[in-house]
């Protein structure tokens, strides 16, 4: 396989985690975060953010700071990578988590837990599964939810030759041995919680609760890298788990690796892709270690892979790299020289959802304080701060609308 990027050094901008020196005391030294290859755009991190990369089985959590990105292992078992229960309930996971990254934040010494959450989804995950994501985590504390593609920040990886503009072909292999799921890899309505896992009569289970054969669910995604979040062109994923095989999960199940190159092979021609218009191909998840699956896929779509160390982390490495370099999630009010001026801000996308008041009417703010927070039509979370000190004196748009780019939010009284 030629030109891998197989990371042999830890996460730019991470600092080794408690777990893996013995000690849960010492964070250890930031490391400094040099240009990515997929972007040139200055890092940014105007707030802390906890990362959370799900799986059905599975979850990895990484906080970003101004600081660096650290991440946060799992208080009950010390390691990386969290387990997670079948039928955990959504809210509550999102909660220990949350608990567990102020812990971290603590011992870094910052004593606020993080407020906003990235969590990465399948590219196919339904607007349904979606919705009760946001509002898991909103019911677990957190005051700004945005959700990205796993397969667009992938391509961020540490030590990844993707470059600006390449197409790839993201294979994302979630899974693990006596665990089965749906193909969204999350369950559906019949979930429990919010919908984070598989649950009871809910989709990939037997009617009588218990889970199916064990299997891994593949998904294949094609992005092109790009500045900010790259654009995802196409997907698909497995209509059922693919058995894994003794030993080697997906390498000992009969026409396990052959389902999983005629994935891709399916996608690309949908899209009326050649192989020669692809750059790479990069293999993410737990199932990404099975024997002989990056031969099989290289040499049946004739395309190279490009490895990852760990690649069941190479979503949340990836999005900790892309955070800092999306932009920052804030715009300034439109100046005015009248005593009781109107807040008003040039959108981006033109049209925002109003999530919350972040100040108190009649309470005074300091310069550059964020005083609401929107939700993109993007999906992306923006906090809309003022230039100069002052009042808020009317609120003139409740949280929850609909808001257009210079509309009146409300009416503040400068100091």
């Amino acid at each position: 396989m030629r030109g891998q990027g197989a990371m042999s050094s830890p996460h730019p901008g991470w600092a080794p985690p408690s777990w893996a020196a013995g000690s849960s005391a010492d964070a250890g030294p930031v490391v400094p975060r040099p240009a990515s290859p997929v972007d040139d755009l200055a890092p940014v991190v105007d707030r802390t953010t906890l990362i959370i990369d799900i799986d059905p089985t599975s979850a990895a959590a990484m906080v970003v700071t101004e600081r660096g990105s650290w991440l946060v292992p799992d208080p009950a078992r010390g390691e990386g990578r969290w387990s997670r229960r079948p039928g955990e309930a959504g809210t509550e996971f999102l909660a220990t988590v949350r608990s567990a990254a102020a812990h971290r934040l603590a011992s870094l010494g910052e004593s606020v837990a993080p407020e906003c959450a990235v969590v990465t989804i399948p590219a196919a995950a339904p607007d349904a599964l979606r919705r009760r994501l946001v509002e898991a985590g909103e019911l677990a504390g957190f005051t700004g939810v945005e959700l990205v593609p796993a397969a667009a920040v992938a391509v961020w990886a540490p030590n990844l030759p993707v470059r600006t503009g390449d197409l790839v072909l993201v294979y994302e292999i979630a899974g693990h041995p006596a665990t089965g799921y749906d193909a969204t890899g999350y369950g559906g309505p019949g979930s429990n919680g919010a919908g984070y896992g598989p649950g009871p009569n809910g989709p990939g289970y037997e009617p009588d609760g218990r889970a199916p054969d064990s299997g891994a669910t593949v998904t294949v995604t094609v992005v092109r890298a790009g500045e900010g979040l790259s654009e995802v062109l196409g997907h698909d994923a497995t209509a059922d788990a693919l058995p894994y095989g003794p030993g080697d999960r997906l390498g000992g199940a009969p026409g396990g690796l052959d389902r999983a190159l005629a994935l891709g092979q399916d996608l690309l021609a949908r899209l009326g892709l050649g192989r020669t218009q692809v750059s790479w191909v990069v293999l993410v998840g737990e199932g990404a270690r099975t024997p002989g699956l990056a031969a099989r896929i290289e040499h049946g779509l004739g395309i190279p892979v490009a490895t990852v160390d760990e690649p069941e982390l190479a979503v949340i490495r990836g999005a900790a790299a892309w955070l800092p370099r999306s932009g920052p999630r804030r715009v300034r009010a439109r100046g005015s020289t009248q005593r009781l001026v109107p807040l008003a801000y040039t959108i981006p996308g033109y049209t925002a959802r109003l999530l919350r008041w972040l100040v108190e009417p009649r309470r005074p703010y300091p310069a550059g304080t964020a005083v609401a927070r929107v939700r993109l039509a993007s999906g992306a979370v923006w906090d809309l701060t003022v230039r100069t000190p002052g009042v808020l004196d009317e609120v003139l748009v409740p949280a929850g609308r609909e808001v257009r780019s210079g509309e009146w939010l409300a009416l503040v009284r400068p100091a």
